[in-house]
């Protein structure tokens, strides 16, 4: 399998088993009642050290995670602070990662090496593992991520369309970003279908048989046996399948179909024949999940969610 190489790669690849130990100090000024927390925590610290406290207790238990981390835009101002013992890390430390930051690649995949190894540790048999990235990184985390969780556990890469409006200020409006999913073992991991839409279906016509929608008759390719004129019998106009189509039943199958009322030339009988499918016969194990998430709210509206929450406020920048 290839890798990715950076610089500092050897020195931080086993970095998270030399962070200490850490221990969790409990504020009972910012705690809720801890018979009613159901077991949930809010940790505030630097994610490493947090990471490692968390280890004892939850090695192989946590199902999910997902991570926001810093794009490496080069605008964000972050910093990387790992107190690694290596004169060429130590050079980094405490140094605000900008755009013109030639390193500035090897410093985020150096910062995300041992918080993912961590993050890795911390899963079940069927965890899986949520990463939100743009442009920037995606590339190089992908490549990161084959060689922490071998690439036989990616799951996805989900692509958010999260702005509607568009930049009219520069040539190519950015309006999605990436979120990569990773199984502990992909082999005992699997997605829940979407439940199947059954609002399409309907029975205007109070068939006995149910509810039903009408699907095209007509089918891709050419089969000269599926090939025949069909008449209808409103208007007595005649119609061949479109080019390079065919009817999706053979004639004789298809006047069966006819004579049990299963086809239907249009909510006005004047068009092209159709065929009812019922609901009953749909198949009802749920709609596969697709990769390109047009259809979910923008951060924009995330934002406003969370203001909601605050009485208004907006208690956190995204």
């Amino acid at each position: 399998m290839a890798t990715l190489q950076f610089k500092g790669k050897n020195i931080i690849w086993n970095h998270h088993m030399s962070v200490p130990y850490h221990t969790l100090d409990l504020d009972e000024k910012l705690s809720y009642k801890q018979d009613k927390a159901d077991g949930n925590l809010i940790i505030e610290g630097d994610n490493l050290p947090a990471l490692k406290s968390l280890l004892p207790q939850y090695t192989g238990k946590i199902d999910c995670i997902y991570i926001d981390p810093p794009y490496n835009t080069g605008n964000e101002g972050w910093v990387y602070n790992d107190n690694v013992n290596s004169p060429l890390v130590k050079e980094w430390i405490g140094k605000e990662v900008g755009s013109d930051d030639l390193t500035r690649h090897d410093k985020w995949l150096s910062m995300m090496t041992p918080r993912l190894r961590l993050m890795r540790e911390l899963l079940s048999n069927t965890g899986v593992m949520f990463i939100s990235i743009d442009d920037n990184e995606v590339y190089r985390l992908k490549q990161l991520l084959d060689e922490i969780f071998g690439e036989e556990n990616f799951l996805a890469n989900f692509i958010w369309n999260h702005r509607k409006s568009k930049q009219n200020d520069i040539s190519v409006s950015l309006s999605h970003n990436y979120t990569l999913v990773y199984g502990r073992n992909s082999q005992a991991f699997e997605f829940i279908p979407l439940p199947t839409d059954s609002s399409k279906f309907a029975n205007p016509d109070n068939d006995s048989r149910g509810p039903w929608v009408a699907d095209p008759f007509d089918a891709p390719g050419v089969r000269e046996n599926l090939q025949y004129p069909i008449v209808n019998p409103n208007t007595k106009e005649e119609y061949l399948p479109p080019n390079g189509r065919h009817w999706r039943f053979t004639k004789k199958k298809y006047e069966k179909a006819l004579e049990e009322n299963r086809i239907i030339f249009g909510k006005s009988g004047n068009s092209k024949p159709q065929y009812k499918r019922f609901l009953s016969e749909a198949n009802l194990k749920g709609l596969s999940i697709s990769t390109i998430w047009d259809e979910v709210e923008t951060a924009t509206q995330g934002t406003k969610e969370v203001m909601k929450l605050f009485d208004g406020e907006k208690t956190f920048d995204t």
